[in-house]
């Protein structure tokens, strides 16, 4: 089972800036401004759109959700909710919509989402997924607790190291989720991590050169059984923006993005903080 749970309440959770986002959301959505309010969405981060969630009335609420779903927000956003607030917002939703969100979102958010409702709603929304997604996503499901692999997601950019620099580009502008990957990682035939290369040298190289000739060969990775503890350790030390997840063939199964590990990299700093600021104990006197 993953251990991801949603954001801990906060007090006065709706900041002046939530209510004037729903007030400008609940007057488009009376006027039909649809066009603007993507405009709004593709804008805004999740976590800037999540406090708006529990304020708006229901049908406007699963308006808002429908436009966060064509943008693959949806569950970043309800993510970004305390307890009380996703459990309300999960119970109002029907499973068909909940199916769209997790269809819409990156397979480790899904999973996210899918791993905190009760297992028999859970089995329903996987069936409505079909197959093919279903299983991807209980794959991510039943990795094991507190480790890369239930970290990572499974959809993500690989090429082929022989590929030349313009069909690489050519296959970048393809990709659905543009917003989703920040290295471009090269792999051999069967699927082994041979190279990295930094979008900035791709699109600077010449257009005729091949991957393998400018990937850097040496790079940072993670084991699919490694800790979040470990992965963040990386994610700091070499200031990385994803690390990419191999198994134990060396073959790329999956990227573990900053995101993902943010709560582990906060919680590293809290805890060194606090050892720094605990006063030393003194020895007890000797009677």
């Amino acid at each position: 089972m993953r251990a991801v749970a949603p954001r801990a309440p906060v007090p006065n959770a709706a900041p002046p800036q939530a209510r004037s986002y729903q007030q400008l959301m609940t007057k488009l959505l009376r006027h039909g401004a649809y066009p603007q309010l993507r405009k709004i969405i593709d804008k805004t981060l999740p976590a800037d759109i999540s406090p708006v969630l529990p304020l708006l009335l229901e049908e406007d609420r699963k308006r808002i959700l429908s436009l966060l779903i064509e943008a693959g927000k949806a569950a970043r956003a309800l993510f970004e909710l305390d307890e009380t607030d996703l459990n309300e917002i999960l119970d109002d939703l029907d499973d068909a919509t909940l199916a769209s969100i997790c269809s819409s979102s990156a397979p480790d958010d899904a999973a996210d989402l899918l791993d905190f409702l009760e297992e028999e709603r859970r089995a329903r929304i996987l069936e409505i997924l079909g197959a093919t997604q279903g299983a991807k996503l209980e794959s991510l499901l039943e990795g094991e607790e507190e480790t890369a692999g239930s970290l990572m997601n499974t959809e993500f950019l690989a090429l082929d190291e022989d590929l030349t620099v313009a069909q690489a580009i050519e296959a970048i502008r393809q990709y659905p989720r543009k917003e989703s990957f920040f290295y471009v990682y090269c792999v051999d035939a069967d699927q082994h991590l041979v190279g990295v290369l930094s979008l900035r040298s791709l699109i600077l190289a010449n257009a005729a050169a091949q991957l393998k000739d400018l990937m850097v060969q040496s790079v940072v990775r993670t084991q699919v059984d490694s800790s979040p503890e470990e992965v963040a350790q990386l994610v700091s030390k070499y200031d990385l923006l994803s690390v990419p997840v191999v198994d134990m063939q060396n073959r790329l199964v999956g990227v573990v993005t900053v995101d993902d590990v943010l709560d582990v990299i906060q919680e590293q700093a809290e805890e060194d903080l606090l050892c720094l600021i605990m006063p030393l104990r003194l020895p007890e006197p000797v009677s």
